[in-house]
């Protein structure tokens, strides 16, 4: 039964792929942008049909479209100060439809990583676990998100100079961060000698960031890119160094998933199940987040 729920995904995720696909590279049209969510929806289907656990549900899908809302607009907000990529399109958009189309196609970010994840992980064969950062590391998260700050107030600052971190302080932030509320971290992890999980969450980065460069290249509307110093060996529109930004967006996206489940997680508990112990309800927790995971 979950094998053929898993083709009908797949099935529905490759219709919306071409119903996205084709006008995207064929037509310039006002409706184009609602192509593309058609795409990307499709491409998320379509890898979550082929992972191990299959479609995490409705729900799910769209809790996770939530949290790329506010994720992909604060890269806009930054972009309004680094101006490290600009939209192309010809139609005229007032300021409401720009960002109901815009809100629609930003949605699509964090669970097309979050699929190609899960889908790389069943090919590699691992699961996700939670991560215990040791004693050692218990200072760690603060230096993490005081450094993510840090980079942050550099890029405001110095755009010209600091762009790179845009990547990379956001991901600093939220990986302290899910290292505060559960030690969950990627930087602990890896500080320790484990890169799994890191290779794995970078690789499902790379692997989107080239198919969103590639589907990118021919559509319209669609987006150019301005980096200082490294508009060199260009593939599509991305200059070939500014593929690297990939993956600490791609670690960024998964922990900030980790923790909106976390947060989520924690507040049903809490209102459903106060009478149990703190073991039972930690031991449940665990339960649950590996099967989200």
């Amino acid at each position: 039964m979950t094998s053929r729920i898993s083709y009908r995904v797949s099935g529905v995720g490759l219709l919306l792929v071409a119903a996205g696909w084709i006008p995207l590279w064929t037509v310039d049209s006002f409706w184009n942008p609602l192509a593309f969510t058609a795409l990307w929806t499709g491409v998320a289907l379509v890898a979550w049909g082929l992972s191990a656990k299959g479609y995490p549900g409705v729900a799910r899908h769209l809790g996770l479209a939530a949290v790329s809302v506010p994720i992909w607009w604060w890269f806009e907000l930054v972009n309004a100060r680094v101006a490290n990529w600009h939209y192309v399109f010809t139609p005229h958009y007032s300021d409401i439809e720009y960002a109901v189309l815009s809100t629609l196609a930003f949605s699509t970010v964090v669970p097309a990583l979050v699929a190609l994840t899960a889908v790389i992980r069943s090919v590699a064969g691992r699961s996700a676990t939670v991560v215990v950062v040791t004693s050692e590391r218990k200072r760690l998260p603060i230096v993490e998100i005081s450094l993510g700050v840090l980079m942050q107030a550099a890029v405001f600052t110095w755009p010209d100079i600091a762009f790179p971190l845009v990547w990379v302080a956001p991901f600093l932030v939220i990986d302290g961060c899910v290292g505060l509320i559960m030690r969950r971290s990627l930087v602990g992890r890896t500080l320790d000698g484990s890169f799994g999980e890191v290779v794995l969450i970078g690789a499902a980065g790379l692997s989107c960031g080239i198919m969103w460069e590639f589907w990118n290249y021919w559509s319209m509307p669609k987006w150019e890119y301005s980096l200082p110093y490294f508009e060199f060996a260009r593939v599509f529109e991305m200059p070939v160094l500014g593929y690297g930004g990939y993956v600490p967006f791609a670690l960024f996206v998964i922990q900030a998933a980790t923790l909106a489940d976390v947060l989520w997680l924690r507040a049903v508990r809490r209102s459903s199940a106060p009478s149990r112990s703190g073991d039972v309800r930690s031991a449940a927790f665990a339960a649950d987040l590996e099967e989200i995971l």
